[in-house]
């Protein structure tokens, strides 16, 4: 009788459980155009553009959400988030040795490095926030890249604009919360 007329006195409470679903791993776009694992929350767009449909979690030491082989392509984030293990050494979009790629519209939270641009040129980030990460976006040995129009908040570093780095453009972006807002190493600034 007591558990009935528990069940029945809880039965005025409503719990609403709001579920919060994401991908758990590393997404690859590879040379090939092609994402893997499959089943990867990313839509392509004839090789060209891919655009994300869920968050994406990173698990492991030194993973990455996304890790980007292919270049001359787009990835739109459409608003979702790659989240990352900070203390783990993660990166939320690998862009290594990558020439004419765009990212935008995505949120990008908690990873050692947000975005790593490490010898890439003509890479364009737009409109994206980037929170939370030990560096926001690093762009040692990159050139001719344009950082446009983003969100940094409360990252320890916003913009490493590092070693050998040449014409790169940062402009309109937000930078709040940070250690340090844009360091630049190594090289000449001009008007």
């Amino acid at each position: 009788m007591l558990l009935l007329g528990l069940a029945f006195g809880f039965s005025g409470f409503m719990f609403r459980i709001s579920v919060v679903r994401a991908w758990v791993g590393t997404v690859y776009i590879r040379a090939d155009g092609t994402v893997e694992p499959v089943g990867a929350p990313i839509n392509i767009t004839d090789k060209v553009m891919y655009e994300l449909w869920d968050n994406i979690n990173v698990n492991g030491l030194m993973a990455s959400s996304v890790v980007i082989e292919r270049d001359n392509i787009i990835l739109d984030g459409n608003g979702f988030t790659v989240h990352g293990l900070k203390s783990q050494l993660t990166i939320g979009v690998d862009l290594r040795q990558r020439n004419n790629v765009t990212v935008k519209n995505l949120n990008i939270k908690g990873h050692a490095f947000g975005i790593n641009l490490y010898q890439s040129a003509n890479i364009k980030v737009q409109a994206c926030n980037i929170t939370d990460n030990n560096w926001g976006i690093d762009l040692k040995y990159s050139g001719n890249s344009t950082i446009l129009g983003n969100n940094l908040v409360d990252n320890g570093l916003a913009i490493r604009y590092g070693s050998s780095s040449t014409h790169n453009t940062i402009l309109r972006n937000n930078i709040t919360g940070a250690g340090s807002g844009i360091v630049i190493q190594e090289n000449v600034i001009s008007t």
